[in-house]
């Protein structure tokens, strides 16, 4: 599911920005962007994250400043500025140049100045806090993504019992087949092999036998158990995506056989509306975590 939260802090002791944004995928793909002052948090915040979301990509970006003297040592490469300005001083001589050259301006060049930061003179109590605010970011993210998932569980559940109304409407086309099927083979093979000398039983016997592979009765009763099952996965209060999907793979499963094995013209157009819906689902089961 899709989400996004920020958090920006000004205090006393350190600025904190933090911008975090989940999309759909289907396991857990954390990206984390972080200032080196927080490098050595890595680990504790992929375990905040995780603790929070299962499932979904989450990137999240941080800046910060700590406004704690001593954090930050500045160094300037003096002996490159120096080179620089006499570099400067003998081109502005032997082409007669008048313009003046600003320190500022020679700062700006990459590689001049140099800004160390000292990990450790950053306090527990500072890293406590801006890990509070860190949660806080990740708490809102849940909140709006359980948000879009009531949107997704009422989609679901309406597609569900609609699919659950479209395997009543099979049930009731495809009650008669294999009779249909055991009277058709009958009347075929009667009219193939008359005159013919050939065991009466063992004709029915294998009359019966295609007829009963015509039977959908027990696919339908495993079609409804599973969306029984998807029904409750949605009430529930547990993670339901990695189910779901292996349920709509069920459910597809059984909605094939059905179609292979009842020729009927009202249950294929019935079997190629509840694959169109099952496809649906699985589009907003990848959504889900």
């Amino acid at each position: 599911m899709t989400s996004f939260a920020k958090s920006n802090y000004d205090g006393k002791e350190f600025t904190l920005e933090v911008f975090a944004r989940t999309y759909n995928h289907r396991y857990l793909d954390i990206n984390l962007k972080l200032p080196i002052e927080l490098m050595h948090l890595e680990g504790d915040l992929r375990n905040l994250i995780s603790r929070h979301i299962s499932r979904g990509r989450v990137e999240m970006t941080i800046k910060t400043t700590i406004l704690k003297e001593g954090v930050y040592q500045v160094y300037i490469n003096r002996g490159l500025v120096g080179k620089l300005i006499a570099e400067i001083e003998s081109m502005r001589s032997q082409h007669h140049l008048t313009s003046e050259v600003e320190l500022a301006s020679l700062l700006r060049i990459p590689g001049l100045i140099e800004v160390q930061t000292d990990v450790q003179g950053i306090s527990k109590e500072i890293l406590d806090e801006m890990k509070e605010i860190i949660d806080t970011v990740i708490k809102s993210l849940v909140k709006m993504r359980i948000q879009e998932g009531q949107i997704l569980a009422n989609d679901i559940r309406e597609r569900v019992e609609s699919l659950s109304l479209m395997v009543d409407r099979v049930r009731e086309h495809a009650k008669d087949y294999p009779r249909s099927v055991r009277e058709t083979l009958e009347q075929n093979l009667k009219e193939l092999l008359n005159g013919l000398n050939m065991d009466p039983a063992r004709l029915f016997q294998e009359v019966a036998y295609y007829a009963e592979r015509s039977d959908v009765t027990e696919e339908l009763v495993r079609l409804q158990s599973h969306l029984s099952q998807c029904r409750k996965l949605i009430e529930g209060s547990e993670t339901a995506g990695r189910k779901l999907d292996f349920l709509l793979q069920e459910i597809l499963r059984e909605i094939n056989t059905i179609g292979s094995k009842c020729d009927l013209l009202a249950v294929s157009q019935a079997v190629i509306e509840m694959k169109t819906e099952v496809e649906k689902i699985r589009e907003q089961a990848q959504n889900v975590e």
